[in-house]
C-alpha cells in the first residue's frame, strides 16, 4: 500500500503544481493518473516512485514512513520495490537485450548466469523468445517498449510505475502494451499509470483526475 498525506509540490519557476494531495493506492489496484499536459500528473508519479524527495507531507509505505530526504534508503526501495516504464523507453543503446533487462539484478548482488537467465525468462513473457544479443537500436518502438517492461520486473517489484507508456508507439503496439500490463495487474501486481489518453486510460479500474494541482475520482 501506498499513501500520500497532504503533500504538496511547488517549484520555482512554475510555482505550486500539487496542493495539499491525500491518495491511498491498495495493493493489487490498476490505478490511471488523468489529465491534461501539465495538470501535476508526472509530478506525482515522481513522488509515489520516489523520484522526487522535494515535497511536503507523508509518504508511507506498506504502512512505514518514509524519509524522502534519506537517498540511500530511497535508492534501496525503487530497486527492491518499484519498476519503472517510461515514455522514451530509456534502454541502455550500448548493452544488448539480456543485459538491459538484467541491469537491476547486478545491484542487488545476483550472479551474472542466474541474472542472464531471468532476463530470458522476462523477455520471453513480454513476447521475445529471441535475438536477446540484440541491440535495442534495432528494435521497434512496440519491442523496446516490452524490453522495458521486462527491465522493470526484473527484481520482482509490487509496484509498477508507467509514465506515458504508449505515448511514442502506434495505436496496435500501444494495445499490446496495455495488454501486458493488464496481464501483470491481474497477476497481482499494483499497477500505477499516467495518461492523457481515454482509450489507455480505459485499461484502469480507478481513474484519478488531475487539476490545477488536486485530485478527483
Amino acid at each position: 500500500m501506498i499513501e500520500l498525506i497532504h503533500v504538496s509540490r511547488s517549484f520555482p519557476i512554475t510555482g505550486t503544481v500539487l496542493k495539499d494531495v491525500n491518495l491511498t493506492v491498495n495493493d493489487g489496484e490498476f490505478l490511471s493518473l488523468w489529465g491534461p499536459s501539465g495538470s501535476g500528473k508526472s509530478s506525482l508519479l515522481s513522488i509515489i516512485g520516489l523520484l522526487d524527495g522535494g515535497f511536503t507531507g507523508e509518504y508511507r509505505l506498506d504502512g512505514q514512513k518514509v524519509n524522502p530526504k534519506d537517498e540511500n534508503k530511497l535508492a534501496d526501495l525503487r530497486l527492491r520495490s518499484l519498476g519503472f516504464v517510461f515514455q522514451t523507453f530509456n534502454l541502455v543503446p550500448y548493452s544488448d537485450l539480456l543485459d538491459n533487462v538484467a541491469l537491476p539484478l547486478g545491484y542487488l548482488g545476483v550472479s551474472a548466469a542466474r541474472r542472464r537467465a531471468r532476463a530470458a525468462e522476462l523477455l520471453a513473457a513480454v513476447g521475445i523468445t529471441e535475438g536477446h544479443r540484440r541491440l535495442p537500436g534495432v528494435l521497434s518502438g512496440g519491442e523496446q517498449q516490452r524490453v522495458a517492461i521486462a527491465r522493470a520486473l526484473a527484481a520482482d517489484p509490487q509496484v509498477i510505475l508507467a509514465d506515458e507508456p504508449t505515448g511514442n508507439l502506434d495505436a496496435a503496439n500501444g494495445q499490446k502494451i496495455m495488454e501486458i500490463l493488464s496481464a501483470l495487474n491481474a497477476r497481482g501486481k499494483t499497477v500505477i499509470l499516467v495518461t492523457h489518453d481515454p482509450t489507455v486510460r480505459g485499461y484502469a479500474r480507478r481513474v484519478i483526475r488531475i487539476g490545477d494541482g488536486t485530485l478527483s475520482e
